[in-house]
């Protein structure tokens, strides 16, 4: 397997990571437990955007 194939399987299980945060965020009713997982939710997008980005440079 090639990396950027690697790359693109590790993008999508924290895609479905982060979607599934996402939606606990949206269950809790306890608002700091809503904001750690909101911005653990953003911590990692922001992880997609930088291994897309190097997917992009290989």
């Amino acid at each position: 397997m090639d990396p950027k194939q690697l790359i693109q399987q590790c993008i999508q299980r924290c895609q479905t990571s982060m979607s599934e945060m996402q939606q606990a965020a949206n269950m809790v009713t306890n608002p700091n437990a809503k904001s750690n997982l909101q911005q653990s939710a953003q911590q990692i997008q922001n992880c997609i955007n930088m291994c897309q980005q190097a997917m992009n440079q290989i």
